[in-house]
């Protein structure tokens, strides 16, 4: 940040100070004020920092970061709060509605999942039950007594329903981190032109003239 800065007060100041160049002359003075200042810029180092000034020092573009549950938004290396978020995605309408309503869908998934968790746990585990069951009897032994049976009796429209709950849980967790990317890249879409820029070259051309050169 420091260097672009520098770069701007630079490209500020040389005009003016070239003023004192008298008409028709074609090239600059040693003594000129505007050059001794490159020079000494040269001298510290920073005029070769200015001639490979990147894109990426001038680009606000975001990027978006998919972990298992979430998508992480950062911008230039930093994680963004969600409030910064909305606050960068105001100039796109579009985009920080679909980031808004990702943020609404974010909490409710993980909730729904676990419920269909919890749901289908208890459909499976069910419950203790008791039976009585007829005795086998023989012609040996025709009263045999009944005998009572335990067993476990389990709710299958409970593990269909806890599964049901459980995968919409997951969609919803999915389409919330969707619509997050889908606004980070809308915004990054309206700074596509700063995106392409690979580099700015500042200079002096044989003619004296200050030179600005920018690749895409």
């Amino acid at each position: 940040m420091k260097q672009l800065v520098s770069f701007f007060i630079i490209l500020m100041a040389l005009p003016t100070l070239a003023q004192t160049t008298a008409p028709g002359q074609a090239s600059w003075n040693g003594n000129n004020s505007a050059l001794r200042y490159v020079k000494r810029f040269q001298e510290r180092g920073v005029s070769e920092a200015l001639k490979n000034f990147t894109a990426p020092e001038l680009d606000d573009t975001l990027r978006a970061k998919r972990h298992l549950f979430a998508t992480t938004v950062y911008q230039n290396g930093a994680k963004l709060s969600n409030s910064a978020i909305s606050q960068l995605l105001e100039s796109v309408p579009k985009a920080r509605k679909r980031f808004q309503f990702g943020n609404v869908l974010k909490p409710i998934g993980p909730v729904v999942a676990v419920s269909g968790l919890v749901i289908g746990y208890i459909g499976i585990k069910g419950n203790p039950a008791t039976s009585i069951v007829r005795g086998i009897r023989t012609p040996t032994n025709p009263n045999v007594a009944d005998v009572q049976v335990a067993y476990t009796k389990r709710s299958l429209p409970k593990v269909l329903g806890g599964l049901g709950l459980f995968v919409g849980g997951l969609c919803l967790i999915e389409v919330s981190n969707e619509l997050t990317a889908a606004s980070v890249n809308l915004y990054n879409s309206r700074n596509k032109a700063i995106s392409q820029l690979n580099s700015i070259k500042l200079g002096i051309s044989n003619n004296g003239d200050i030179c600005l050169k920018a690749k895409f």
